[in-house]
């Protein structure tokens, strides 16, 4: 049995019209604030497993145990970070974390600092410290900046985006996390 011209019709009418409602609907960008990776306790109850290699341990225990609770502790929070960064380099890069996820650029700055990349700390620095000097002063004080104060969008810095993408490695963050993980 064929369907009803007119019943095809009325379809495509209630569609097109579903798509004009959600097309109107905005999202506010949500106006968090830099968080402290500092101010987080730096106790932790359980350890990602060292049965997988870094990334995938990091990602299971992500998924197993921190995605309900990532702001109980440092650690934590830095395998909520990881999750993000995997997401945001497999679209752009660095740039995506300033453009998209601007409150987690304070923490990932004190992640680097905690997992004790060097190389890799001061590419980050060289870049925040080129968007606002005042504000990464602050952060330098454990401080936190105001917000939004380390969005920028001038074309000078993209040298300094690609460079760090180039030294950065999310294999090498998630091996130092879980060694940060047994180091304790």
């Amino acid at each position: 049995m064929k369907t009803p011209l007119v019943f095809k019709l009325i379809l495509l009418l209630v569609l097109a019209w579903r798509l004009i409602i959600s097309n109107k609907k905005t999202i506010k960008k949500s106006k968090k604030g830099y968080i402290n990776l500092l101010e987080l306790p730096a106790v932790q109850l359980s350890k990602p497993s060292k049965e997988f290699e870094p990334k995938e341990a990091v990602k299971r225990f992500y998924r197993d145990v921190v995605r309900e609770k990532p702001e109980n502790s440092q650690l934590y929070f830095i395998c909520f970070l990881a999750e993000k960064l995997q997401k945001h380099y497999a679209k752009r890069g660095i740039f995506r974390l300033f453009w998209y996820d601007q409150y987690l650029v304070v923490p990932f700055f004190q992640s680097l600092q905690l997992l004790q990349l060097k190389n890799e700390e001061i590419l980050f620095e060289k870049i925040l410290t080129n968007i606002n000097p005042e504000s990464f002063r602050k952060v330098l004080n454990h401080e936190m900046p105001d917000l939004d104060a380390f969005l920028n969008t001038n074309q000078e810095f993209d040298n300094l985006y690609l460079e760090f993408d180039k030294t950065f490695d999310t294999n090498k963050f998630c091996k130092a996390l879980v060694n940060q993980f047994y180091a304790n």
